[in-house]
């Protein structure tokens, strides 16, 4: 499919598109348009090396790299969050921006967990509560002058109504309400904003692993007790 120059559409309702979407990096696009550059990308990468060579690199999480040795490096630097994205490796952290970007592109009523907390949906109490919601950070997400990353940020902060505000001036104010967020959190700790799918909180005091539980899940974290 990336050898075509294929654009994985994530809102297909079979699981493979919206599975290259995300995990090549379509998602880190600003808008629209940031996403078109990667079929060429892909295309012409896949051109220089051999397929193995292109697995190898996404199985190790060095596809930048290889990108780079092939003379295109100011080709994917275009697009501007792709390196952080791709250099994730399995169970490490992940900005849930990039898994709400995902899900606004599709049909689906209730999101993950994760972004259920992060981005307010666990404010919802109907399901036009939550469409209604999803709207706005689609607006948001699929706009060319807004980064992701800052919307993350804004999660993070406890701000994502004050945020939207700036690029939508006439927000309701019931979304304030419906953007509340358990964010900021008392004490500053990686996992702020974050998920994966198996996580190991080392040394952590209680306090902390039920913040963890509380946005992740109790499946995504395993806690590691320091031998005294």
């Amino acid at each position: 499919m990336l050898l075509n120059g294929y654009h994985p559409s994530p809102s297909l309702s079979d699981q493979i598109s919206p599975d290259l979407y995300f995990q090549f990096g379509f998602v880190t696009g600003r808008g629209y348009v940031g996403e078109q550059v990667l079929p060429t990308l892909y295309r012409e990468l896949i051109s220089k090396c051999s397929f193995k060579e292109f697995w190898l690199a996404y199985q190790s999480n060095s596809l930048i790299s290889l990108m780079d040795a092939n003379g295109l490096k100011s080709e994917r630097k275009r697009v501007q969050h792709l390196e952080a994205f791709l250099k994730i490796k399995p169970n490490t952290w992940c900005p849930t921006v990039w898994h709400l970007r995902l899900f606004t592109h599709s049909s689906d009523v209730d999101p993950p967990r994760y972004i259920t907390v992060d981005y307010g949906f666990s404010n919802c109490n109907t399901v036009e509560e939550k469409f209604a919601l999803k709207n706005v950070y689609k607006d948001l997400l699929h706009s060319p002058q807004v980064d992701p990353m800052e919307l993350h940020t804004a999660c993070i902060s406890g701000k994502l109504y004050e945020f939207a505000r700036q690029y939508n001036p006439n927000l309701k104010q019931r979304f304030r309400r419906l953007m509340h967020t358990p964010y900021p959190l008392p004490v500053n700790v990686e996992w702020a904003g974050m998920c994966a799918n198996t996580v190991e909180i080392r040394g952590a005091s209680l306090d902390m692993v039920e913040e963890a539980v509380s946005l992740m899940g109790p499946q995504s974290v395993r806690v590691v007790l320091a031998k005294k």
